[in-house]
């Protein structure tokens, strides 16, 4: 696979790309996974048994169409795409302040602890 490379929401993104990459290698080794890949896509590739069945997919370009595909998919379906790994929906001009609960209250749902007497350790 010498100079191909699959393309990537994350191309441009190092840390992020590093991230989706090692979520595609993860899936790639998950048989839950992979299973729920073949189901949703119905995509048949099986990785190639010997080094001609090898060389053969690298040829013909079907081993980089393979990964394409399931990285589109994990991408889709497990990882999330830019837009939603970096979802700014909810911030807004006006944004809320983080809620507090008053000191009263939060004392209050604190169960009091006391240190041991001498002989009760």
């Amino acid at each position: 696979m010498s100079g191909q490379y699959i393309k990537t929401s994350y191309d441009n993104d190092p840390l992020m790309y590093g991230a989706f990459v090692g979520c595609v290698r993860w899936a790639l080794g998950n048989d839950d996974i992979m299973r729920l890949y073949r189901d949703d896509t119905g995509d048949g590739f099986q990785p190639a048994k010997n080094g001609i069945e090898k060389m053969i997919d690298q040829a013909t370009g079907n081993e980089l169409a393979f990964f394409q595909r399931f990285s589109d998919w994990v991408e889709r379906e497990i990882f999330g795409s830019p837009d939603q790994v970096y979802d700014n929906s909810h911030s807004s001009a006006d944004p809320k302040p983080p809620v507090e609960a008053d000191e009263k209250s939060r004392d209050a749902a604190l169960p009091s602890v006391s240190a041991p007497s001498a002989g009760q350790e």
